[in-house]
């Protein structure tokens, strides 16, 4: 049976709150932002998923702020952005639109050709659709260009591809970006992310005496991802480097620091690129992506050294809810130490009760309900494996004292009504 929790979203939480009750409340020195992939908001057409998927990830993390992304090699629909933008706004969450700069993605990553006018007449047309929705737009780290057409050549002339790129791709901000959106949507801020690879930018276009200046601000990429087993074989300290570098702009221009499970590896990997992000400094964190945020917890995801002493606590991170209720009145949340349950692994959790204590009920018989995550059951493939219902009986019953059960098991239960 899996049990549906949210094992990067989780782990986000556990690595910064102690206090687990704390899901729902704002975070005190940093803002929460999830970006949301193309594909992930083409579904949020579909008003059932999307309020399905939203109940899952918003119990398990605060968020201040959704990225809905318009472009990643085609354009959205307006059908789906008319479903999600009214949805987040009634939920009271800062919604930013998202553009990912990519022809074909398939085809490694290929970018768009910042000289050839139709690719220029497609990014405007792009951006403009975009500026029409949101008041605010960020650019995924793909605003920059590595095309060698003939096209290219021509026009780098003398030039070295680092210097004709550098002004190509500040041209391409101020003339067709930042104009496109100012004018479609005076009140639009467009915010470009800066990648990883710190040490390639100006070969690529990324322009550092320009770019912070002349967009509204700037974002870094903190993915480190996995040093050993990624093809970009990045240190891991990255994730606080680079956003020192950025952070020297000047106060306000670094608007926060973005972390991908991407490469990621393991969950701890993921937790360390959260941690030395906040440590940094950033105000704002954003975690890519929505779906990601979605997936169950997977053994093959923990390391070898989980039982070693190291800085994350993989015991805490093995934990989920069973929600109970007597009568049908909730009375208790107990948090549970597997990472898994068996199959009629619950009826053992319903005889057993709390911590392994029998229940106490009046006049001895009650009817008792337990649940798993009951607002997180979206991938569950048997919803009844994470339920059970049984009348007990207990011998020398006596009424459920709720104060009672709040008081003798504080440690165990999370939220005793």
């Amino acid at each position: 049976m899996r049990i549906v929790i949210l094992g990067y979203s989780l782990l986000f939480c556990l690595a910064f709150e102690t206090n687990l009750e704390l899901f729902g409340q704002k975070y005190s020195n940093f803002n929460v932002a999830v970006y949301t992939h193309f594909e992930e908001v083409r579904m949020m057409a579909e008003k059932e998923w999307l309020q399905k998927t939203w109940s899952t990830i918003s119990s398990q993390v605060h968020v201040d702020k959704i990225y809905l992304e318009t472009f990643r090699d085609s354009l959205i629909s307006e059908k789906a952005l008319k479903s999600a933008i009214p949805f987040f706004q009634k939920n009271k969450i800062q919604i930013v639109g998202g553009i990912t700069l990519t022809k074909n993605e398939q085809n490694l990553y290929e970018t768009f050709c910042y000289t050839k006018k139709e690719d220029l007449q497609k990014i405007s047309e792009v951006v403009a659709f975009t500026a029409k929705y949101f008041d605010e737009i960020i650019l995924d780290d793909f605003f920059f260009t590595n095309c060698k057409c003939e096209e290219c050549f021509k026009a780098k002339g003398d030039r070295t591809w680092e210097d004709y790129r550098l002004e190509l791709m500040t041209n391409a901000a101020k003339n067709v970006i930042l104009k496109t959106a100012k004018s479609v949507n005076p009140k639009c801020k467009v915010i470009i992310k800066y990648p990883n690879w710190y040490d390639h930018y100006s070969e690529a276009g990324f322009n550092l005496e320009t770019g912070p200046f002349i967009f509204d601000g700037i974002y870094t990429g903190n993915e480190s991802r996995d040093g050993v087993l990624n093809a970009q074989h990045l240190q891991p300290y990255l994730s606080y480097y680079v956003y020192r570098l950025l952070d020297q702009f000047g106060s306000g221009i670094n608007k926060g620091g973005w972390v991908d499970t991407g490469g990621a590896t393991y969950y701890d990997r993921y937790a360390e690129q959260i941690w030395l992000t906040l440590l940094s400094g950033a105000k704002e964190i954003t975690l890519f992506n929505y779906k990601e945020l979605l997936y169950p917890t997977r053994k093959d995801l923990i390391p070898a050294w989980e039982s070693l002493n190291t800085s994350f606590n993989y015991s805490s991170f093995k934990q989920h809810d069973v929600r109970f209720s007597v009568d049908g009145e909730e009375v208790a949340i107990y948090r549970s130490n597997e990472l898994q349950i068996p199959v009629g692994g619950m009826k053992l959790i319903v005889a057993e009760g709390i911590k392994g204590k029998n229940w106490k009920a009046k006049n001895g018989i009650f009817n008792l309900k337990a649940q798993v995550n009951p607002k997180s059951d979206i991938d569950e493939l048997d919803s009844k494996n994470n339920y059970e219902e049984a009348n007990i009986s207990i011998p020398n019953g006596k009424a459920i004292s709720k104060k009672w059960l709040n008081q003798t098991y504080s440690i165990n239960l999370i939220n005793a009504k």
